[in-house]
């Protein structure tokens, strides 16, 4: 008998991709699952479209909550998972058929606590397939050999063990941060795979050119948050923490010259100060730091210009 897979997909407002990613999921090779699907108050068609879904496939489970994002979401859905393993997957994005096989199997074969894998080719022209200690999973959370964003819980799966006495942190953007963090921390053994098995969709919709707002500025509290965890779990790592501390202000500061910021907001156009101060003081060691060439440009040109 396989084990049993709970996979988790919050869902706010996605109508006109969520047939797409839920017949990504029900399609698996892998068939032992429970899809529960958490409707976060959306307002279009998607909680209907969730509901068909029930009625289609035995193994889609529905909860439905007033809107409260992603992560409440995602927590909600974990009090109702009873799989051995749990994946997450985000309804506006969609899966190869084998992912969860693929994943599983590796799992099974290496006694690894989690399989990730990579979202983007980063210019690979063949597949690696790689065994992690605890180490090699930190370092590949901040990034140290110059890889691109890690910070997603999207692409996994996980052992139910991984996920002792964890929850999503609520109420704040990039979550994922610290989620990725508290695995990477928790890990003994990963597996690790350059292969494409998640896709993201492109959300035109969800892609905005609106001024930065102080909710952006979330991004420095979550890594507040990590680099005090940091100091007290995995010290060695300090130095690395501190790069990507500077990195978040760096991803800030391109999104404020790119779309601009609201003027009248006094405390969030002192806030840009106060990053760009923090960018020029450390600019020598970011740009030491492994990144590709095409970010030091852009990080030449947003403290300069």
């Amino acid at each position: 008998m396989e084990d049993l897979i709970s996979v988790i997909i919050p869902v706010y407002n996605v109508e006109q991709y969520l047939d797409c990613c839920l017949q990504s999921v029900v399609n698996q090779t892998y068939k032992n699952l429970e899809i529960i699907l958490v409707d976060d108050g959306s307002t279009d068609a998607s909680a209907t479209i969730c509901d068909n879904w029930k009625e289609k496939d035995s193994r889609v489970f529905v909860l439905h909550q007033e809107n409260s994002g992603a992560s409440a979401a995602r927590n909600n859905g974990l009090q109702y998972a009873r799989g051995r393993y749990l994946a997450f997957i985000d309804s506006d994005d969609w899966i190869d058929a084998d992912m969860l096989d693929f994943f599983v199997k590796k799992i099974a074969e290496n006694d690894a606590d989690m399989v990730i894998s990579d979202l983007f080719s980063y210019g690979k022209n063949k597949t690696i397939l790689e065994q992690w200690d605890g180490k090699r999973c930190l370092e590949h959370f901040f990034r140290i050999r110059g890889e691109g964003d890690t910070h997603t819980v999207c692409g996994r799966l996980y052992k139910r063990e991984m996920l002792v006495d964890f929850c999503f942190l609520e109420g704040r953007m990039n979550e994922d941060v610290l989620a990725t963090y508290e695995f990477a921390v928790r890990c003994k053994k990963a597996i690790y795979t350059s292969k494409l098995f998640y896709h993201y969709e492109k959300n035109v919709e969800g892609v905005t050119h609106s001024p930065i707002t102080r909710k952006k500025m979330d991004l420095l509290y979550v890594w507040d948050l990590v680099y005090e965890k940091v100091k007290e779990q995995v010290p060695d790592c300090i130095e690395y923490c501190k790069m990507n501390m500077l990195r978040a202000r760096f991803t800030l500061l391109c999104q404020m010259k790119r779309n601009g910021i609201d003027k009248r907001d006094a405390e969030l156009n002192e806030k840009k100060k106060e990053i760009k101060k923090e960018l020029k003081k450390g600019y020598w060691k970011l740009m030491r730091w492994k990144m590709p060439i095409s970010r030091k440009v852009i990080l030449f040109l947003v403290i300069n210009f």
